[in-house]
């Protein structure tokens, strides 16, 4: 269980997938007669409706009594029995209905472990298989085959006698950390296994792919295209089976496969028409369109779903034995995908109540307490029962017993037994309810599909604060599943008082659990027994002893007489072996004085075996009449505890005590050899030491290896640990001793036993989970490397102790101990704990009030440490030797981690880059929702984040939670924003009320007051505070024709301010005017307001309304503290200063961001501003005298930065992203360095979208979205000169062809425009047309002439010499298209489009421009000579779905036209004769062409692929060339045809060596017998591939490398020969040491 939650989610492939290996315990499978060579058909295994009959076995493990069950015999007769009794299906035990088929005699008994043990009643699993073997029957047929894996339920299923390979080893070796789309690459190349015999489904799947490659780039995919692939995955496999069958079965298996291929076909074409308006217009994808893409996305799921389905259904019909279940397809897709998404609950199995040792209630015990309990369970309205103990009282007991009476009367929903002793996850709050949903999932089969529901629209809900848990797991489940007319299940949680009250109030606490049960449960027709002690953070959440609404029970309160009646008998029960006189059994109930835990101490103290003392004598000592004889538990734990020291040497009892606390102060549970180990002990001293002790610790005997050291019960820990209690004993614990014993043993451990390697991996090629044969550290090792630095911040080492250690083993042992927790699954907490220390360390040093060279240093060391963690957490987490060859090759020299380990890494690569890393954040905080709004508090020492559903406290220095959640009265849907300090939120839900609330974000409850509005505002409203957060501001749109209003209210009292402010010139008559955002100058004196309307957009005087300015801002808007200066950013995100007093300008906008900009802040000393942006970056900017000058770029988002602030006192910067991301900067680090771009190397700040070669081949020109045009020298990748800005740059017109032109023995750069459609220029509705000559003049400048064409015509093509210019109509169904001279717009021919019905969408030019290709809606193309207007030949058919401009090339010579539509395929038509050449088969969407100059070779440009193929075969004669980063959207030979240009999203410019040499075999570059990866790496030998988490991946998916993300832009891949626009990186692999021999790596190998 533990190795499952740690290690991520499962997903439909985990489930449906075969084991690779057999346990020992397993005899091999029997071949049958059909089997193959190499042991499996592949045909009897997978499609059980083969005519010929497969040789079925029932598993060894399990027994036939289970299946032939009364139950399952009436629900699905003899005939299905004949199927479960010869089926070798391994059903997933725990899943509805599988209980009854998991019980037998011959089952491994193991009471500890409810997912080896079979359910301890009958009854239940009658009730259990009458609600779900029908569903479950139907799952096992459907799959009668399939081998489930074990682990794949928390219930696992027992092992197979047979586990054949998985059916898809290669995506399931490179699933673990690949996204969406990566997987889904994958599928595809193992679709193509299959396309000639069934191509449908082939051709479907890659225009699917296609068409979300686009999709990828406007909607986060990537968890639906993970799920989808999963599933095609399974799909492929079956299909490459299915050939060999019968001819029959064969068109059964074509029937199921055509219904996907059709239904994915029509998903495609709805994507692509929105793909084809968005494309041709580049402007957002709108959201209801999103909505739409991600519907079509879950048909795609549903259709995959289907044929999985459909093929059970065939097995059914082939077998035709269970006819009579008539189970819908729904139910029977409903099952399979449930038994995936339980996994996703990730439960806490060792809290179930079989899964306790804990004794239930000795028989004739306890016998009124019960009985109250079952009346209330079974005829009690009130939904919950409390019951309150003391501690030792019995409570756990009677929990225990109430579990087995329940569910042996059908009526326990779920348990979960809280221990702070017991496993992972027992002790937290935030493990309930998901683990209670999970169970109650298999109680109810209606329940379980609610939950499936609920776990496919959030897949991560387990994760989520409580009260959305339970709201969205428990409670809208319930209330479908469970009606008035059934019985009510009961939900057991036993001991509260034992699960955590966070230390930094970093997660919920027991309080908070209690307060959503009980405000929630009276609306359920649920029951919730709860059991705890009387703690003070809990007694005020247990009500009265009587009330409607739960019952209140306290065992104190019980009647003495007859507790000490049920003490008498159990102690008569227990002590029946032992000599005991009546009088004796007597004496000692009295003296437990009403405690059960004292009895049950007491037994055990008596029972204990390896005590010299005879058992009679030991009791004779408990009930003595001496003065010292115990009574109550602590005299109890007294006398045990002082019976064990008794006649010790004074060292013994250090030994004793020492072995003692340990146990007590473990974080986890360790065996006896494990805790010897860090103790510098030998097991057999521990044992020695506890010898005495076995009442009240669980000592495993020593053939017990693995046996865990536990104490039997809380009480005891706390007896120790409560100075109240164990007073100044000599036994009480001292924790900070203890710890900081602990973490000396932790460090003694790790020094001796971390080195290189320690984690024995084998290659570097493979992932952790991968490595064969793995090797696992000690236990105790594992135990060190996770919990020192918590001993030590717990302990009480002194500070020069602390530092010293810390330094050294930082210093020398850091990596070693990142591999053990990367191997173990521990890596993703490094960080934090790393965090932790410092933060610990710094405390000490801030509390002495001194500064030491040595501390200083020490966290110096620690914070590189922590940004090391932070900036290579994924080679780190995924693969140990990659902290090595991957992580530190690329750490800076001058860093603390570079100076202490470089030196070491003798065989490392070198990387050679004028790139910097940028700066990392301090902190990153991950929040579960998108963020609104940020606030430091006053102090900075605090950060308030407001999402959609809550508003959260975070601790600055530490990123931990302070406090729960809160929720607001109308956050979900309302206008909101936070006061300064971040003290107060005010909303206001003004679609649906007319009321704005105020309210205190400190208080644990939100309490606030609501304000009045005017009665006539529209729902279009804003609420802010004012810069002094004393006052809350609403900025009101009124009905139509009338201005909008100010409204001000006072923050404390809720009254209103001064009167109704309207902003006159704010009237229009649009509905979308609604305020974007309000701003008010510090001083008061101004308003800036931003609105989807240019009347509602301004500057405003704050005590008039008079209008100031107009302002083009789009989003956000600043003052600067002294309310001098306004900041804005407009649409295209660059930013402009005004004189807040005149609202004039102030110098040129400033555009860096690539994208929207959605919120500026200002420092508090006005010298820099932050702006955050949907290109996930924050600049910070120097600001001076109104001017921007040079800013840095804060690299740390996945997602739209949405939010930024600094803090009060100027230290910290924080920024929010909508992924729910927070990072906190150092403000310092981020204002101080570079006064440019900070490293940044000139190029475009947009896609480039188009490149040419000049006619002589040294320079390349690339045209952007950012409406630049640029030239470079194309062998160095310098820019040469600055950008060229020609006619319409300035009105948002991006060119759309560019191309070199020499005239007169001149060389020229031609350019076209397109004017943007929404608006014209100056009076103008054309093309802007403009021709630089490319010698510069004496000033540096380059001579230009602009020209714009005619009104109503864009340019629909340029031709490559730069000569000629298509003109089509814009927007109409065109007659004709002109062809135009370049140079001066003179006219050359018309082409006569008349017989074409259908408006033409783009063109290409051949490369001399005597010929032009266009392309029509109807799927045609045409081409015509330019010189005469004379139609070459007759239209060309192509598919519906045709090329667009960029998509259709001609060969030189005219003679072949290459087009492609929006899928991988390459069509190459001989343009005289109509016939199809070649289909060439891309792996992406393809989105640009291009001939060679000779016309030898093509070359196609597909996503970050570019590929060269022979253009009369269709070969591929090059590897594929991978480089860029995003999308390619341009393709361009030299005039000598041997390189290639390529223009990116990146926003960079690649030139590529495409010289098609005679043989491309690997030239052996490391000096080794055959070529390694950096062999292929070098000589481009091999296809090598990027993932988008930064993995390079060889041939075989092998782990070569991975690369940070500053580098990936700039990386020269093999064949690149120049990148524009970013800083070159390239990897010096000459000594670099990998795969088998990465070892090497290392200078102590």
């Amino acid at each position: 269980m533990t190795e499952k939650r740690k290690g991520g989610k499962k997903r439909f492939l985990d489930v449906l997938r075969r084991p690779q290996s057999s346990t020992p315990a397993q005899a091999p499978r029997p071949a049958t007669p059909a089997s193959t060579s190499n042991g499996s058909n592949p045909l009897t295994h997978l499609l059980p409706w083969s005519r010929s009959s497969p040789t079925l076995q029932i598993p060894r493990s399990r027994s036939l009594s289970s299946i032939r069950g009364k139950s399952t015999s009436q629900e699905v007769g003899p005939q299905a029995h004949s199927l479960l009794e010869h089926s070798n299906t391994l059903l997933p035990a725990g899943t509805p209905g599988s209980d009854a088929l998991s019980s037998g005699d011959d089952q491994p008994a193991n009471s500890g472990d409810p997912r080896s043990r079979s359910p301890p009643s009958s009854s239940t699993r009658r009730a259990s298989t009458s609600r779900a073997v029908r569903p479950q029957a139907d799952s096992l047929l459907e799959h009668s085959d399939v081998h489930w894996e074990a682990g794949t339920s928390d219930f696992d299923a027992l092992s197979s006698t047979s586990k054949p390979a998985d059916p898809s080893p290669s995506v399931k070796s490179t699933a673990a950390g690949m996204t969406g789309l990566a997987v889904f690459k994958r599928v595809l190349e193992v679709t193509e296994g299959v396309a000639e015999v069934f191509p449908p489904l082939k051709l479907a799947v890659g225009g699917l792919l296609g068409i979300l490659d686009w999709v990828e780039t406007v909607v986060d995919v990537h968890e639906k295209l993970k799920s989808i692939a999963e599933k095609v995955s399974f799909m492929t496999t079956i299909l490459k089976k299915y050939q060999s069958l019968p001819s029959d079965s064969q068109a059964e298996m074509r029937e199921c496969a055509k219904k996907v291929a059709d239904m994915i076909d029509r998903v495609t074409n709805v994507v692509r028409e929105k793909r084809e308006r968005y494309i041709i217009t580049r402007i957002a994808l709108a959201p209801a369109d999103v909505d739409e893409v991600e519907r079509q996305l879950r048909v795609v799921g549903d259709a995959t779903d289907l044929f999985l389905m459909l093929v059970s259904v065939r097995q059914i019909e082939g077998l035709g034995e269970l006819r009579t279940l008539n189970q819908s397809s729904d139910a029977k897709l409903d099952n399979l995908v449930q038994l995936a998404l339980m996994q996703r609950l990730d439960p806490i199995v060792s809290a179930h109540h079989d899964a306790m040792h804990i004794p239930s209630c000795t028989e004739k015990t306890r016998i009124q307490l019960l009985d109250d309990i079952y009346t209330w369970a079974l005829a009690d309205a009130r939904p919950i029962f409390i019951l309150n103990g003391a501690a030792g009282t019995g409570k756990s007991t009677v929990a225990k017993t109430v579990c087995a009476a329940l569910e042996g009367k059908s009526r326990l929903g779920g348990s979960f037994f809280c221990s702070r002793g017991g496993k992972a996850g027992q002790q937290d709050v935030e493990s309930i309810f998901h683990t209670l949903a999970y169970f109650l999932s298999h109680y109810s089969p209606t329940f379980a599909a609610e939950v499936a529901k609920a776990l496919q629209d959030a897949p991560d809900v387990a994760k989520f604060v409580i009260k959305k848990q339970f709201d969205v797991l428990i409670a809208r489940p319930a209330k479908i599943a469970f009606t008035t007319a059934d019985a009510a299940p009961v939900l057991v949680i036993d001991a509260v008082d034992e699960l955590e009250w966070p230390r930094s109030n970093n997660a919920a606490t027991p309080k908070d659990l209690l307060d959503v049960i009980v405000d929630q449960a009276p609306q359920l027709h649920l029951k919730f027994f709860v059991t705890s002690r009387p703690e003070a953070g809990l007694r005020d959440m247990f009500g009265p002893l009587d009330s409607d609404s739960r019952k209140h029970m306290r065992l104190q309160d019980i009647t003495r007489n007859v507790v000490d009646a049920d003490i008498l008998k159990y102690l008569t029960e227990e002590l029946k072996a032992v000599p005991a006189s009546t009088d004796d059994i007597s004496t000692l109930a009295a003296r437990s004085e009403g405690l059960f835990i004292y009895a049950a101490t007491a037994c055990k103290y008596i029972k204990a075996r390896n005590v010299p003392l005879p058992q009679t004598k030991r009791l004779q000592a408990l009930i003595s009449s001496r003065a010292n004889a115990p009574t109550g538990i602590d005299k109890m734990y007294d006398y045990i505890l002082e019976q064990a020291l008794q006649g010790l040497e004074n060292n013994e009892v250090e030994v004793v005590l020492r072995c003692l606390h340990a146990v007590v102060c473990m974080f986890d549970s360790l065996s006896v050899p494990d805790i010897a180990h860090l103790l510098s002990l030998t097991a057999e001293e521990v044992r020695y030491a506890l010898v005495a002790l076995h009442s009240v610790i669980n000592v495993p005997d020593p053939e017990e290896e693995h046996g865990i050291l536990t104490t039997y019960h809380a009480s005891f820990l706390d007896y120790l640990t409560t100075r109240t209690r164990s007073g100044s004993k000599r036994w009480a614990a001292d924790i900070g001793a203890t710890d900081g014993d602990l973490f000396l043993g932790c460090l003694e451990s790790m020094n001796s036993g971390l080195c290189f390697n320690v984690s024995g991996s084998s290659t570097s090629y493979a992932s952790n989970a991968e490595q064969q044969p793995r090797q696992v550290p000690p236990s105790y090792l594992v135990y060190a490397c996770q919990f020192w630095i918590k001993h030590l911040t717990m302990s009480s080492v002194s500070e020069e102790r602390a530092t010293q250690d810390v330094s050294a083993f930082f210093g020398k042992q850091f990596l070693y101990w990142l591999e053990v927790l990367s191997v173990c699954n521990h890596a993703d907490v490094a960080s934090s704990l790393v965090k932790r220390l410092e933060v610990w360390l710094r405390g000490k040093q801030t509390d002495r009030n001194t500064e030491n060279a040595d501390v200083s240093r020490c966290l110096r060391l620690l914070q590189d440490a922590y940004g090391f963690l932070i900036r290579f957490r994924t080679p780190i987490v995924n693969s140990a030797p990659h902290i090595y060859i991957s992580a530190l090759a690329f750490t800076p020299p001058e860093s603390e981690i570079g100076q202490a380990y470089l030196g070491l890494l003798e065989r490392g690569l070198k990387v050679d880059t004028a790139q910097q890393l940028t700066p990392l954040p301090l902190l990153k905080i991950h929040e579960q929702y998108s963020i609104r709004a940020l606030a430091f508090s006053a102090d900075s020492r605090c950060i308030v984040s407001a999402s959609a559903y809550d508003v959260c406290r975070w601790d600055a220095r530490t990123g931990e939670s302070n406090g729960q959640p809160q929720q607001g009265p109308d956050i979900p849907y309302s206008s909101f924003a936070l006061s300064p300090d971040g003290s107060r939120a005010v909303s206001w839900d003004a679609l649906y009320s007319s009321a704005v609330h105020i309210w205190d974000t400190t208080l644990d409850h939100p309490t606030g007051r609501s304000l009045k509005v005017p009665m006539d505002a529209t729902s279009r409203s804003l609420v802010v505070f004012l810069p002094d957060g004393k006052c809350v501001a609403a900025g009101i749109t009124m009905p139509k024709g009338r201005d909008s209003v100010i409204c001000k209210w006072d923050a404390d009292t809720g009254d209103p301010t001064g009167q109704l402010l309207e902003l006159a010139g704010s009237a229009c008559d649009s509905n979308d005017r609604e305020f974007v955002s309000i701003v008010f100058a510090p001083n008061g004196k101004r308003i800036a307001a931003v609105s989807r309307t240019a009347e509602n957009t301004g500057l405003w005087d704050a005590e008039t309304g008079a209008k100031v300015a107009e302002s083009s801002y789009s989003r956000a808007g600043t003052f600067s503290p002294d309310s001098a200066f306004v900041v804005g950013v407009d649409l295209g995100g660059a930013i402009h200063v005004r004189d807040a007093v005149t609202g004039d300008a102030i110098g040129q906008p400033l555009n860096r961001h690539t994208n929207h900009v959605y919120s500026l802040a200002f420092s508090p000393d006005g010298k820099f501003i932050a702006s955050g942006s949907f290109d996930t970056t924050v600049r910070v900017w120097s600001f001076e005298h109104g001017r921007l000058a040079g800013h840095r770029v804060l690299k740390g988002h996945a997602g739209s930065v949405e939010s930024v602030v600094f803090s009060p006192d100027g230290r910290l910067l924080a920024s929010a992203s909508d992924n729910g991301e927070i990072c906190i900067w150092d403000a310092a680090q981020t204002t101080t360095g570079h006064t440019n771009s900070f490293g940044e190397r000139p190029g475009h700040t947009g896609d480039v979208m188009l490149v040419a070669f000049s006619p002589d081949g040294r320079q390349v020109a690339s045209a952007s979205l950012d409406g630049t045009v640029r030239v470079w020298d194309a062998h160095t990748g310098a820019a040469v000169g600055e950008p060229l800005l020609g006619l319409g740059h300035d009105c948002g017109c991006w060119p759309v062809a560019i191309a070199f032109l020499v005239n007169d023995n001149k060389i020229n750069l031609v350019s076209c425009s397109n004017w943007p459609y929404w608006k014209d220029y100056d009076g103008h509705r054309g093309p802007a047309i403009n021709v630089w000559d490319m010698e510069t003049s004496n000033s540096g400048e380059r001579p230009h002439k602009g020209y714009w064409g005619k009104d109503g015509t864009r340019a629909c093509a340029l031709s490559p010499d730069g000569k000629r210019i298509a003109l089509g109509l814009e927007g109409q169904e065109e007659s004709s298209t002109e062809i135009i001279e370049s140079a001066k717009g003179a006219h050359i021919v018309d082409l006569d489009m008349s017989s074409q019905a259908h408006c033409s969408l783009s063109a290409t030019f051949s490369l001399d421009g005597r010929l032009i290709a266009a392309c029509f809606n109807d799927g045609t193309i045409q081409v015509w000579e330019t010189d005469t207007g004379t139609r070459v030949a007759p239209p060309l058919e192509a598919d519906k779905w045709r090329a667009s401009g960029d998509r259709i090339a001609l060969s030189p010579d005219g003679k072949l036209l290459a087009y492609s539509d929006y899928s991988e395929r390459v069509r190459i038509w001989n343009v005289q004769t109509h016939i199809e050449q070649s289909c060439l088969e891309d792996e992406g969407t393809v989105t640009s062409l291009a001939f060679s100059p000779d016309g030898k070779h093509i070359a196609s440009a597909s996503r970050k692929t570019v590929r060269v193929w022979d253009a009369q075969t269709g070969a591929l004669v090059l590897p594929p060339l991978t480089g860029h980063t995003g999308y390619m959207w341009s393709i361009a030979f030299s005039p000598d045809a041997r390189h290639i240009a390529t223009g990116s999203e990146d926003k960079t410019v690649r030139i590529w060596d495409v010289t098609v040499g005679a043989s491309h075999s690997p030239q052996i570059v490391t000096g080794s017998g055959s070529p390694s990866l950096v062999d292929l790496w070098e000589s481009h030998g091999a296809e090598f591939g990027m993932r988008e988490d930064g993995w390079i991946i060889g041939p075989h998916e092998e782990l070569f490398l991975w690369i940070p993300p500053d580098y990936r832009t700039g990386l020269l891949w093999a064949r690149t020969t120049a990148v524009m626009g970013a800083h070159r990186v390239h990897l010096d692999l000459r000594q670099f040491a990998h795969g088998s021999t990465w070892t090497e790596c290392w200078g102590l190998a």
